[in-house]
């Protein structure tokens, strides 16, 4: 007999109904979905075989009156209650326009001198950087063009690039000017070609990371709070039963997670877990990787197209073999050479990451190989790094070869770093070590010891100091800061090294982020080695750009440059002036002058005579959140929206449309009943000749909108409906109020 039962487990509610068989013995049977449903475990089998709860070793209490059954179950039985611990906002496919903009930064510099008094002009240039963005992709093109005294003006390009991102596949494709993937102990080249890639930056709703996960069991529904450290970073409500938490929010490294489970009697229960993680670690069956194929490009920064005739290419991948093995894979090929590596970065929790690679090459000059490893144990406050990486003498990578400068990789390469800071406080200080051999350069062996610490009042101290142990050159500085605001600070410094002593002493105010912000510095420096200099630095941000000057007083002379940096941007029907774009912006068209516009709440600026403004810093692939400030409008517009969410792809711009209607025909319009009274308030009518609709509220008063000179206006009543007629005549800058209209 078939039954549709109200489930308890274990005598508390689940809030479900089961589908359930009753055979003739009385005995209590489900379907293995059913069982699934209700979060308990079944062997494998059949989905619609009806399995008997006692043969999977489950008691129950069937209550015939009222139709339910109280089913016992271990929690060994049960599925756990899982939840996902992220808060990482959903995938949104990014909004593509077709635009262009130009990043630009014009520069001048020149010197008066003895020789000079009047001036002397020394070089001037001029950073180009365009992109054309659509649909298809980006197009960018960059260069710089320039001139020095007694030379004639020069054009050098730097990169022409195409490329185009698919977030549905977590793709990036390049063609042009690159830069080539890879690993830890492998060298990255420029190449002219093309390049695919694994690109996890387009989709910041993954989590690429392994994330820590935490178990537990409750007895009935409750409250779970996670804290890391002292820091509640995840709350949330539970059933009874089993529980497991996904994707605990922790920072790189290792550290201690506390469970407080509070049920609804107010008892509490603690527990915690050692946590480990780390950004160099990939999630079980992730793949990351890139591969390239092209030209090498050599004198980059010194001639424009300069290639190399050998055809080469690259590839490296890593692979979460499981949340604790990430394996890695790098191979190189051209002009002869062949050079192939593999590794892995393995979790040793609690004592850390453990990394590992092997490669080998074989090339004209004949084989080698490279070793490395490494060993990093973040621990809290405490971090500690330690890595080496040796190469015989006949072992060769691309970058090696003699066309792209011929620099060997070196012989060995040995690092300890450690770190520490002192709990509660802000004092912390560094140690390290580093030994370079790289023939025919002599071996040399650095050590540097550091420390900062910062008080309450905002004052900071800084020490640091080196030794060369092979050449016995060293250096020390040790600097003092203190906040003269929310901008300025003053700093003192002193340094010594092998050649003397100096003192140095500026005062600094940052330029802010938005139009109208100042800033500058004034420094000065002393000392008996050929260092003292005067410099007096000003900046101001504009609506256009940044403007910068500099005067530097050295010796007898003193040396000035000028610049100015900003964008042109042709988006959305509009050539707008803006500061320099580094990512995505947004050209936000609010309809109206004058009106402030924010993002995320942080005021941007205010929209120019055409009633626009061009936003720059959004985070490209994300939501960003921009509104306007509807107090800035004239009181007839209409405002149909004050905020709006853009998701722009890389290196591009979207178009935020407000579309306000800056002369609406409205008014307040007071309507009466033929005794007197108001209208009730919430009734509602709309307006004959156009249909647009309004609510009354109290006092009889309703804000219509779209009005005639002449209007019929029908309000729907408890007791049927009602019709008035009015007459309405605008009022530049004022609210009209019309009243009281009889409604018949």
């Amino acid at each position: 007999m078939a039954l549709e039962l109200e489930v308890f487990i274990n005598g508390q509610p689940t809030h479900l109904i089961g589908g359930f068989f009753q055979w003739a013995d009385s005995r209590m049977g489900a379907k293995r979905p059913e069982l699934t449903e209700l979060g308990i475990k079944s062997p494998d089998g059949p989905a619609d075989e009806v399995v008997p709860l006692a043969a999977i070793g489950l008691s129950y209490k069937y209550d015939l009156p009222h139709q339910t059954i109280d089913i016992a179950v271990p929690d060994e039985e049960r599925i756990p209650h899982r939840l996902d611990a992220t808060t990482n906002a959903t995938f949104h496919e990014p909004q593509r326009t077709t635009g262009a903009y130009l990043n630009y930064t014009g520069f001048v510099a020149g010197d008066f001198s003895g020789q000079h008094p009047t001036g002397q002009f020394d070089a001037a240039s001029l950073n180009l950087e365009g992109d054309l963005f659509g649909t298809f992709g980006t197009l960018s093109q960059s260069g710089i063009i320039g001139t020095a005294t007694g030379n004639t003006a020069g054009i050098l390009r730097l990169n022409t690039e195409w490329s185009y991102s698919d977030p549905g596949s977590i793709m990036s494709y390049r063609a042009g000017d690159l830069i080539t993937g890879g690993l830890a102990w492998t060298r990255p080249l420029r190449l002219g070609g093309v390049q695919v890639q694994r690109d996890f930056a387009i989709r910041p709703d993954l989590i690429t990371l392994p994330l820590p996960t935490l178990s537990g069991s409750a007895a009935v529904p409750s409250t779970v709070d996670v804290y890391l450290g002292d820091v509640k970073t995840y709350s949330t409500q539970i059933p009874s039963g089993p529980y497991q938490i996904d994707n605990l929010p922790v920072i790189s490294g290792s550290g201690e997670a506390r469970l407080v489970v509070t049920d609804s009697t107010g008892r509490v229960m603690e527990s915690s877990a050692a946590t480990f993680t780390d950004a160099r670690l990939l999630r079980e069956g992730l793949f990351d990787f890139s591969a390239e194929a092209g030209w090498m490009r050599l004198d980059y920064g010194l001639r424009s197209w300069t290639y190399d005739d050998h055809p080469v290419a690259t590839a490296s991948g890593r692979f979460g073999l499981t949340d604790q093995v990430t394996l890695q894979g790098h191979g190189e090929v051209g002009d002869g050479l062949i050079n192939l590596g593999a590794g892995a970065t393995v979790s040793v929790s609690p004592f850390g990451l453990l990394s590992g690679a092997a490669a080998v090459s074989n090339y004209r000059t004949g084989s080698g190989v490279l070793f490395y490893g490494a060993w990093d144990y973040p621990a809290g406050d405490f971090n500690f790094h330690a890595s080496t990486q040796r190469t015989s003498s006949g072992y060769r990578d691309l970058a090696s070869l003699p066309e792209a400068g011929g620099s060997a990789p070196a012989h060995a390469i040995d690092q300890i770093t450690a770190g520490y800071r002192l709990p509660g406080t802000k004092f912390s200080f560094s140690l390290s070590a580093i030994r370079l051999e790289q023939p025919p350069n002599s071996p040399s062996t650095l050590l540097n010891l550091s420390f900062d610490s910062t008080f309450e009042n905002g004052m900071t101290i800084t020490a640091t100091g080196f030794r060369n142990l092979d050449d016995r050159t060293f250096g020390a500085f040790v600097g003092l800061t203190l906040p003269l605001g929310e901008s300025a600070s003053a700093s003192l410094g002193a340094n010594t090294n092998n050649t003397g002593t100096g003192i140095a002493a500026d005062v600094v105010k940052s330029v802010g982020l938005e139009p109208g912000s100042v800033g500058g510095s004034l420094a000065v420096s002393t000392g008996g080695y050929g260092n003292e200099y005067v410099n007096a630095y000003g900046a101001a941000r504009l609506r256009e750009g940044l403007l910068e000057g500099s005067l530097t007083q050295l010796g007898s002379g003193v040396n000035a440059y000028a610049s100015f940096s900003g964008a042109v941007v042709a988006d959305g029907g509009s050539v707008l002036l803006a500061q320099r774009i580094d990512d995505a912006f947004a050209v936000v068209d609010a309809g109206a002058p004058d009106v402030e516009v924010m993002r995320e709440n942080q005021p941007v600026g205010v929209t120019d005579s055409a009633g626009k403004l061009l936003v720059t810093g959004l985070n490209s692939y994300q939501e960003n959140r921009i509104s306007i400030d509807a107090a800035d409008l004239p009181i007839t517009a209409d405002v149909p929206i004050t905020e709006k969410t853009v998701v722009p792809a890389a290196r591009s711009g979207v178009v935020a449309v407000f579309g306000i209607e800056k002369s609406l025909p409205s008014a307040v319009v007071i309507f009466t009943r033929p005794d007197g009274s108001f209208v009730d308030a919430g009734a509602r009518g709309a307006i004959g000749e156009t249909g647009e609709s309004f609510v009354v509220g109290y006092d009889g008063r309703a804000f219509v909108k779209k009005l005639g000179d002449s209007n019929r206006a029908i309000i729907r009543l408890r007791e049927g409906q009602c019709e008035s007629t009015f007459a309405f005549v605008s009022q530049s800058g004022t609210q009209v109020t019309i009243g009281p209209v009889v409604c018949k």
